[in-house]
C-alpha cells in the first residue's frame, strides 16, 4: 500500500512538472539587414527557412518603389563576406522583352536549385544591375546539411 502511494505521488509530481514546463517554441525567421540607406520598404522571405544544402530555395521579395527601371533579381550565396561569392544567380524580373513593365511595387517569387555547400550568408539585390539598386540585403544563415 505504501509503495502504491509513493508511485502515485511520483507519477502526479512528474505530470505536474511536465505541464508546468511545456513551452511552445517558435522558430525565428532569417533576419535581413539592409546594405542601402534609401528608405524603401522591402521584405524578403526564404523557403525553406533555414535552407537545406543542395536543395531548392525559394525567395519572395517585395519592394514598394515608384522607380520605373528595368529590374533584375540577383542572389549571391557567400561563404565569407571578404571573399567573392560561391555562386551568383541573376534573373530578369521586369522591363525587358517578354516581361511585364516595371511600374509601382515589385513582388517577386523565384526559386534557385541547390544551395551551395558552405554558404554562410545570402545577399539579395533588386535593381537594374548597373547603377540603380532598389533593395540590397544580407542575411546570415546556417543551412541544414543532409549527409
Amino acid at each position: 500500500m505504501n509503495q502504491n502511494l509513493i508511485f502515485i505521488f511520483i507519477l502526479l509530481a512528474t505530470l505536474s512538472v511536465g505541464n508546468a514546463l511545456s513551452h511552445q517554441f517558435s522558430k525565428r525567421d532569417t533576419q535581413w539587414e539592409s546594405c542601402l540607406d534609401n528608405g524603401l520598404d522591402f521584405s524578403i522571405k526564404i523557403s525553406p527557412d533555414p535552407p537545406i544544402e543542395g536543395q531548392t530555395i525559394t525567395f519572395t521579395v517585395f519592394c514598394n518603389s515608384r522607380a520605373q527601371i528595368r529590374t533584375i533579381l540577383s542572389v549571391a550565396f557567400i561563404q565569407d563576406l571578404k571573399n567573392p561569392p560561391l555562386f551568383i544567380s541573376t534573373t530578369p524580373i521586369c522591363g525587358r522583352p517578354n516581361l511585364p513593365a516595371c511600374e509601382g511595387s515589385i513582388y517577386v517569387q523565384h526559386s534557385f536549385d541547390g544551395v551551395p555547400t558552405g554558404t554562410s550568408y545570402l545577399r539579395v539585390l533588386l535593381g537594374n544591375g548597373l547603377t540603380k539598386q532598389l533593395v540590397c540585403a544580407t542575411a546570415s544563415i546556417n543551412p541544414i546539411s543532409i549527409a
